[in-house]
C-alpha cells in the first residue's frame, strides 16, 4: 500500500516537471511579440533557441536549412523581446553586439525603429528574420510559430 503511495507521488511529480518543460520553451509573456520571416525562409516554426541563437548571431541557418539574418526593430516591443527571447538587457545586448565587432565575429544586425519598416524591409529581404508586435500589420511576410 506504502509503494503504491510513493509510486503515485512520484507520477504526480514527474507529470508536474514535464508539464513545465513543455510550457517552458515559448517565453511567458511572448504572446505579444509576433516573430516573422522573409517568405523565402522554408520553416514554419522555430524553437525560442534558434530565435536566441539568430539574434545573438551564433547560428545563421535554422533546423530545417533557411540561411536567416536577424533583423532589429526598437519599436514598443524591443525590450520585451530582448528579456524574454535573449535573455538580456537592452544594455546588455548593445554591450554583447559591440563585443563581436571588437572581436571580429560578428556585427550589429541591420535596425529599424518602427514595425512598419521593419515589415517592409523583411517582405524584400531574402532570408530576413525579425519581431514585431502581435497587433503589427504584417503583410507580405510569413509568421513564424515558437515552439
Amino acid at each position: 500500500m506504502e509503494k503504491a503511495k510513493t509510486m503515485k507521488r512520484a507520477l504526480s511529480v514527474f507529470a508536474l516537471v514535464l508539464s513545465g518543460l513543455v510550457f517552458a520553451t515559448r517565453p511567458a509573456g511572448a504572446g505579444e511579440i509576433r516573430i516573422i520571416a522573409n517568405r523565402s525562409v522554408g520553416a514554419a516554426s522555430v524553437s525560442a533557441e534558434e530565435v536566441k541563437s539568430v539574434f545573438l548571431e551564433t547560428r545563421t541557418v535554422l533546423k530545417g536549412g533557411s540561411r536567416v539574418q536577424p533583423i532589429i526593430v526598437k519599436s514598443s516591443v524591443y525590450s520585451q523581446f530582448v528579456e524574454l527571447y535573449l535573455g538580456k538587457t537592452v544594455e546588455g545586448l548593445e554591450t554583447y553586439y559591440r563585443s563581436l565587432i571588437f572581436s571580429g565575429t560578428g556585427s550589429i544586425p541591420k535596425t529599424f525603429s518602427t514595425d512598419v519598416e521593419v515589415v517592409a524591409y523583411v517582405s524584400r529581404t531574402r532570408g530576413a528574420m525579425a519581431y514585431v508586435s502581435a497587433s503589427a500589420q504584417a503583410a507580405g511576410v510569413k509568421t513564424l510559430e515558437v515552439k
